[in-house]
């Protein structure tokens, strides 16, 4: 908080805010909370970026102090989403659900991964999704990158390292009308 009490000038300034990212900011609710609180006293405009993959009732409180909320959506599919991630996706799709209703802003993210979460019947569920659930209907296609790959090595994980690849920028192109069919709209924030 010291460090953006020093910078409130360009705040005010640009209308910025912050971004609470970096992990999952919502593992450590308590901290979290008094963060957003302390930010919000300042006046400082705050965005947050989620798996949402969290307890709805730790953390309710907080996603109604948010400005602007980037959540990810990975997979519609439970099964395919447990096998590339570990989890299911129901407690993230609920929460996802909820923070519709709060009417904070959002935008749902689809991290693309060739082969993974690319097909027409994935994109389709998706937007449809949020078509149902999103006070704001709008989606951000993110290309799969391999950045994420040093801190797999910094971890001393590089052996559980699996190398995907991206859409083309045809296939983008393609999916991004599939969404603006089920009346979604398409965003860029790159």
């Amino acid at each position: 908080m010291k460090e953006l009490r020093r910078h409130m000038v360009f705040f005010r300034a640009s209308g910025g805010g912050v971004t609470w990212s970096g992990g999952e900011a919502f593992f450590f609710p308590a901290n979290f909370r008094r963060l957003v609180k302390a930010a919000g006293e300042l006046g400082i405009r705050q965005a947050v970026e989620t798996s949402c993959s969290f307890p709805w009732d730790e953390a309710e409180d907080i996603v109604r102090s948010l400005d602007f909320i980037f959540a990810d959506i990975k997979h519609m599919d439970n099964d395919i989403h447990r096998k590339y991630t570990g989890a299911g996706n129901g407690g993230i799709l609920s929460n996802l659900a909820r923070i519709g209703r709060t009417g904070v802003e959002t935008v749902v993210r689809i991290p693309l991964v060739s082969g993974v979460n690319d097909d027409d019947a994935n994109i389709r569920a998706t937007a449809a999704f949020v078509r149902e659930n999103m006070a704001w209907r709008r989606i951000e296609l993110l290309p799969w990158h391999s950045l994420g790959r040093i801190k797999y090595e910094m971890l001393g994980m590089r052996e559980s390292w699996r190398d995907f690849g991206a859409p083309s920028r045809e296939r983008i192109e393609e999916l991004e009308q599939l969404i603006g069919e089920e009346g979604v709209e398409i965003v860029s924030y790159r």
